[in-house]
C-alpha cells in the first residue's frame, strides 16, 4: 500500500526576554513600548504559523513589566486557541504578588494532559518546566518546554535530571517526544546538560552542518551561540529547522518542522553521546 504524506508538525521556541527587547532590564521599559515589542512578536508567531510555540521568562503580572499577563496578550493578538502558562518565579510582598513568571506555551492543538514543574534547586532557582501531551495527525507527542539555569552547570545537570524523570514517569508508551526551549548551553562540551538530556532520552537535533547555505548555519540564538533547541525522539525528523531573526529580545526564536521518519527525506542529527 502506498503511503501518503502526513502534514508536518510545526514547533517554535522563543526567550521573549519579559517583553524588553533589547533593553537593558524590563523595568526600564515603559508600557507601550513594552506592548510594541509583544505585538512584533505575536506578529512572528502570526508569520511562521506554528502549531505549538514554546516561550521563556514570560510574565503574568509582574510589577516591572506594568502587570501585563503577556502570554494572554500574545494569545489574543496571534488567535491561538489554548494558552498554558507554568509560573516558576513567584515572589511575593505582604502576601501581594510582586513577580511572576515562567515558560508558557501557545498552541493550536487541544492538550490532553498539561503539567508545570518549577525546579526549585536553591534560593535563587526561578528556572522550571511546562509539559503537555496533544495529539496530531492521529499521533500523541509529549511536549516539553523548558529553561535551564544559566549560572550553573552543576545545578544544569540537576535540572536535566528532574526532567528525565518527568518524562519516564509521564511519558506513555508509543507516544513521541519533542523537547526545546533555552538550554542556557551548548552541545560542545562531553560533560553538557543537552547531551545528557539527549543521551538518556535518545533525542536527536540538526546538525548545522546540513545547512551551510543557510544565513543562520550555526543556528545561533544568543550572542552567536546556540542556546535554544528544538529536539526530538528518533521516529521523528527535522524536514526543516531555522533560527530568526526577529531582534525583539536577546535570544532569536527556532522554529522548526518535523515529520514521522518514514515519510521525511533524512537529515543528519547531532547525537547526544558523540
Amino acid at each position: 500500500m502506498e503511503r501518503t504524506t502526513e502534514p508536518e508538525l510545526a514547533v517554535m521556541t522563543y526567550n521573549v526576554a519579559h517583553g524588553r527587547g533589547r533593553r537593558f532590564h524590563q523595568a526600564l521599559v515603559g508600557r507601550t513600548s513594552m506592548e510594541r515589542t509583544l505585538e512584533g512578536i505575536a506578529a512572528h508567531i502570526v508569520d511562521q504559523q506554528p502549531h505549538i510555540v514554546a516561550l521563556q521568562e514570560i510574565d503574568q503580572g509582574s510589577v516591572w513589566n506594568h502587570r501585563i499577563d503577556q502570554l494572554a496578550y500574545l494569545k489574543n493578538l496571534t488567535g491561538y486557541d489554548h494558552a498554558l502558562h507554568g509560573i516558576h518565579a513567584d515572589k511575593a510582598i505582604l502576601h501581594k504578588a510582586v513577580l511572576r513568571y515562567g515558560v508558557g506555551i501557545l498552541s493550536r492543538l487541544e492538550p490532553m494532559a498539561f503539567h508545570s514543574q518549577p525546579f526549585r534547586l536553591g534560593r535563587l532557582d526561578t528556572k522550571g518546566f511546562t509539559s503537555k501531551r496533544v495529539r496530531f495527525a492521529g499521533r500523541c507527542i509529549l511536549v516539553i518546554a523548558l529553561h535551564l539555569d544559566f549560572r550553573s552547570h552543576r545545578r544544569r545537570v540537576a535540572q536535566v535530571r528532574r526532567i528525565v524523570t518527568h518524562v519516564r514517569e509521564n511519558r506513555l508508551p508509543g507516544n513521541h517526544l519533542i523537547v526545546m526551549g533555552d538550554f542556557n548551553c551548548t552541545t560542545k562540551r562531553a560533560s553538557s546538560p543537552l547531551r545528557l538530556l539527549m543521551r538518556e532520552l535518545d533525542l536527536h537535533t540538526v546538525d548545522p552542518s546540513e545547512y551551510r547555505t543557510s544565513k543562520h548555519a550555526s543556528f545561533g540564538s544568543f550572542g552567536g551561540f546556540r542556546l535554544d533547541y528544538i529536539l526530538a525522539d528518533r521516529e521523528l525528523v527535522f524536514s526543516d529547522y531555522r533560527t530568526g531573526n526577529a531582534r525583539l529580545s536577546d535570544h532569536e526564536y527556532v522554529i522548526a518542522r518535523l515529520r514521522p521518519r518514514w515519510d521525511a527525506p533524512g537529515a543528519r542529527a547531532v547525537a547526544g553521546g558523540s
